[in-house]
């Protein structure tokens, strides 16, 4: 510590010691905060030259010399001042703060006992103690209103390092730092604002998650619009008649004119402000008209179980307006200033319902969280090929192409990013190139229970539904086991090892889009350093993982997005692949998640089909039986009575598994003789047979990893 250089007299002693127990709370990020990073880095030089003096004390402020100017130190730091003709805080003012870090405290004036602190309770004590009239004084009305709807709709605030005075909003990348005995008027925000919704925001979050207060109100739903010529129950009654005429005839004998009703309903789902039906509906029309094109991707199951999740929708909505079931029309960015980061890969596909896809995906150091970029258009629009744009120059200023910024570490400037950690690719942000992803920059999972909180939070999700990022994981094996491509199952497989030796199967189907990177996972070696970035699946009653990068000293190698010309010398050609010549790369997925745009959410309703265990015996083999037979009465169509053998298993369920709820819904197929009302009945089972399994396998999966 320094010596307090400073007159003898008392007076001065008292602001003194308050001012270097601030100075002491104050780190090179709060002093960024107050000034910014260059000015610390020169104030950190101007230092090692020549130390400041203490002068004495003006009221409350403390008076300190610095070179040849007076610096005017208060308990609001940045309220301090200097004599130099710099606007705000100067770097003299940051040499102050510094040098008074670095003193010891000067004795306590008159002998007064010194043993409680100046700076007060504690920063925890003190922002549990702001009330709603200061934040509406220093902040005003609208920004307390927008913290609570902002919050309300799932706003996280980081209240883990509150001691230290941080209070972090990773969404937001912003920090706010609360100085001892500063008050509401003294915090620091890393946005450098006097005053913002940031502040807001954490100390009403902090309060909250330290239950001392609740929310005022949940979002406010989205309202219909006036000029919409239909309204919103209209809509939703129009959209069970259209279920009805989908299941009741059955599936098999789908008309064209039912899957053209679901596109203009999917529009006046739009006028009346229910985008996500909107979607529901664009994705079903999708589905069925694969089916009535005899597609080699369509799928009876997944086209009932689409209709059942859109009858739960409807259904949902007939009661509540609420944000989260109404969804948005377009995805909310909010600017976050730098963002450093690390490229995990990047991913090329086709949906099922015809929009091709380019997604690159990273790391987000200083939120801790993966983050992505998309860009897609319908199948053969003119110009656009992932492939292609996968080298082109982009997507943001300085970048030379998606690929470059997928398998490099980076700093993006002027960021834009949504709630679900989709960055935006606006003019005006910038990308520089830093070096090469290292596997070490990236937090991976070593232990394979650790997963479980990834699938309840992806599967088990009933009409809440999960974000592009929710299912990805970067996993880190102590032992790789590859077994290599697989004839009969078409898939290329590889079984990994955590340190306790808990096992996990990778799992990469041949497609068009991923056989170039089998050939060259083919002539990869694996160590115990390589990295996998994928996405996790349900499978067999046990957790499986879809690669979408493999990561080591060598590089980031992405499966679906390998650039022509990269595959080494010593891949196998075409003519030695395994395999027959594979079907378009296909993902569930909605037209309408995929639509032109930067704001799209290309990975929404990726994982909205769940493979169900098979076997012999077990809870989950008894609901695959009873769900083929729901999804063959759907196929079949339900003027004809339900099957005795549907019923029988329902009433197995009830009866032998407890299953009381999912056994009376199938029992009342056989209460009513109206087809239509039974094509109702028999949605509402699929429907929730379906979020029974999920959750089912999920905990079997989850029991067996551990």
């Amino acid at each position: 510590m320094s010596e307090f250089a400073s007159p003898t007299s008392g007076a001065h002693r008292q602001p003194a010691r308050r001012c270097i127990e601030i100075a002491r709370a104050l780190d090179d990020d709060a002093l960024a905060a107050l000034g910014n990073r260059g000015l610390v880095r020169r104030a950190r030089k101007d230092l090692d030259r020549a130390a400041p003096h203490v002068e004495g004390s003006e009221g409350d402020r403390l008076v300190v010399r610095v070179e040849d100017v007076t610096v005017h130190l208060a308990s609001n730091p940045a309220a301090s001042t200097c004599s130099c003709p710099a606007d705000g805080v100067c770097r003299h003012v940051l040499v102050a703060w510094m040098f008074l870090a670095a003193c010891d405290l000067p004795a306590a004036p008159d002998g007064a006992a010194d043993a409680t602190p100046i700076a007060g309770a504690g920063p925890l004590s003190e922002a549990l103690a702001v009330t709603d009239a200061e934040l509406r004084a220093h902040h005003g009305v609208a920004a307390l209103r927008r913290a609570n709807a902002e919050l309300s709709a799932g706003l996280e605030v980081d209240a883990r390092r509150i001691d230290a005075g941080v209070l972090a909003v990773p969404e937001w990348n912003v920090e706010v730092r609360w100085v001892p005995g500063a008050g509401l008027s003294g915090t620091l925000c890393s946005c450098h604002a006097p005053t913002c919704l940031h502040r807001v925001v954490a100390v009403v979050g902090l309060q909250v998650a330290k239950g001392g207060r609740t929310l005022d109100a949940e979002p406010s739903p989205r309202s219909e619009s006036a000029e919409a010529p239909r309204s919103r129950d209209e809509l939703l009654a129009a959209v069970g008649l259209t279920l009805v005429d989908c299941v009741e005839p059955g599936l098999c004998r789908l008309a064209t004119s039912t899957v053209d009703r679901l596109r203009t309903l999917g529009t006046s789902a739009h006028g009346v402000d229910l985008p996500r039906l909107e979607r529901e509906l664009q994705g079903l029309a999708g589905e069925l008209e694969s089916l009535l094109a005899r597609s080699a991707s369509a799928s009876s199951e997944s086209a009932a179980l689409r209709c059942a999740r859109l009858d739960a929708l409807r259904r949902a909505l007939s009661k509540s307006a609420h944000t989260d079931l109404t969804g948005e029309h377009r995805r909310r960015f909010v600017r976050v200033g730098t963002l450093s980061l690390v490229g995990l890969g990047a991913e090329c596909f086709t949906t099922a319902s015809g929009y091709s896809a380019l997604v690159c995906y990273f790391w987000d150091a200083k939120a801790q969280r993966f983050a992505t970029w998309s860009e897609a258009r319908p199948r053969g629009a003119q110009g656009f090929e992932p492939s292609k744009r996968l080298v082109a120059p982009g997507p943001w200023q300085g970048c030379r192409s998606p690929l470059d910024a997928a398998t490099h570490r980076g700093r993006l400037t002027g960021a834009w990013i949504a709630r679900d950690g989709r960055l935006s690719a606006r003019t005006g942000v910038r990308y520089e190139r830093l070096a090469p992803t290292d596997v070490t920059d990236v937090p991976a999972v070593r232990a394979w229970p650790e997963l479980g909180a990834v699938a309840r939070r992806t599967f088990a999700n009933g009409l809440a539904g999960a974000s592009a990022t929710e299912s990805l994981v970067l996993l880190h094996p102590a032992k790789w086991q590859v077994r290599g491509f697989r004839d009969v199952e078409q898939h290329w497989l590889a079984r990994i090892e955590d340190g306790d030796a808990r096992v996990l199967d990778v799992r990469l189907p041949y497609t068009e889009a991923t056989q170039r990177g089998i050939r060259a996972l083919e002539a990869r070696t694996f160590t115990p350093e390589t990295r996998l970035l994928g996405r996790i699946r349900i499978e067999r009653g046990a957790t499986t993982i879809e690669p979408i990068s493999f990561l080591d000293r060598d590089g980031v190698l992405s499966v679906s997005a390998v650039a022509r010309g990269t595959l080494r010398a010593e891949s196998p050609d075409a003519s030695q692949e395994s395999g027959p010549v594979a079907a378009d790369s296909e993902r569930p997925g909605d037209a309408a998640d995929v639509a032109e745009g930067e704001e799209d959410d290309v990975l929404a309703d990726a994982d909205a089909e769940l493979p169900l265990a098979s076997g012999e015996g077990g809870l989950i083999f008894a609901c695959e039986r009873l769900r083929g037979e729901l999804v063959d009465y759907v196929e079949r169509g339900t003027r004809i009575p339900a099957p005795g053998r549907l019923l029988a298993l329902g009433a197995e369920l009830g009866h032998v598994a407890g299953m009381r709820t999912l056994a009376a819904a199938v029992a009342r197929l056989s209460e009513e003789p109206s087809s239509a009302v039974r094509a109702e009945r028999v949605l509402s089972a699929v429907y929730l047979l379906d979020q029974t399994v999920r959750l089912i396998a999920v905990e079997q999966a989850v029991a067996a990893g551990e």
